[in-house]
């Protein structure tokens, strides 16, 4: 079974911890959030608001988790811009 199959059937409505999920995949942090990303990308609302990995199941849940990673990716760009007006 590939990680990402494995992690979705691992994953419901109750936050597990990163250890916790890399325990019972018998797989590496990173790879775990690599699947992570993944998945999102397909399409999967796995959210984690500090107290572990879940799938987010009301519409109230997904604005938070939208608007938390908007924010994230904002901050990002902001870095990026910094960086890129000191390039010569």
């Amino acid at each position: 079974m590939r990680i990402k199959d494995s992690l979705l059937s691992v994953l419901n409505s109750t936050p597990q911890s990163r250890k916790t999920l890399t325990q019972k995949l018998n797989i590496t942090d990173r790879k775990l959030r690599q699947a992570v990303e993944e998945l999102r990308t397909d399409g999967n609302w796995i959210v984690n608001f500090g107290s572990g990995y879940y799938i987010a199941t009301t519409d109230k849940e997904k604005s938070e988790w939208t608007a938390l990673y908007m924010a994230r990716a904002y901050k990002q760009m902001k870095v990026m811009k910094g960086l890129n007006s000191k390039v010569e």
